[in-house]
């Protein structure tokens, strides 16, 4: 059985994915969730006509990723979500899965949070916040990476860094 990796990144599926992330984490399938690109046929072939065909892509809906991820799989899956809310939705199908790395999270209206690693720099929510320290506390490995070779930041250091 394959192992589960979550990214947040708004960017979605990128060349920083291909090049980096799924030769760090042995990937052999790529998974970007989201309703809006899932939805729209243009976006949808846009953000997979770069993915190498050695990797099995798609880009699906919130409720479709919930039907794909009780699949069972032989290889290493990459599941990418735009914003960390949105782990809440499939809080029960990615129980198993190896650790969230927060990758790329832009400023929003709504940004509390200013987190900094190495030259990346993250903008999360109250509500990104309190949905990432449910699932820190659940016992999932939370991190903020933007690649492999990047220093890690854990959520550990970011919780007692507010305080």
């Amino acid at each position: 059985m394959g192992k589960v990796f979550v990214r947040i990144d708004d960017r979605l599926i990128h060349g920083q994915i291909m090049a980096a992330w799924c030769n760090h984490l042995d990937v052999t399938e790529i998974i970007g969730i989201d309703d809006k690109t899932a939805n729209n046929q243009m976006l949808k072939q846009i953000m997979t006509m770069s993915v190498p065909k050695k990797y099995k892509c798609s880009v699906i809906t919130i409720e479709q990723a919930k039907e794909a991820l009780k699949k069972e799989t032989t290889g290493n899956r990459l599941v990418i979500l735009r914003f960390p809310e949105k782990l809440e939705e499939l809080r029960q199908e990615l129980t198993g899965a190896e650790m969230i790395i927060i990758g790329n999270v832009a400023k929003k209206p709504e940004s509390k949070h200013e987190v900094s690693s190495g030259t990346s720099v993250f903008f999360l929510t109250e509500k990104d916040v309190e949905v990432l320290d449910s699932f820190a506390k659940a016992g999932m490995k939370v991190i903020f990476r933007t690649v492999p070779t990047s220093a890690e930041k854990s959520w550990e250091g970011f919780m007692n860094s507010r305080h």
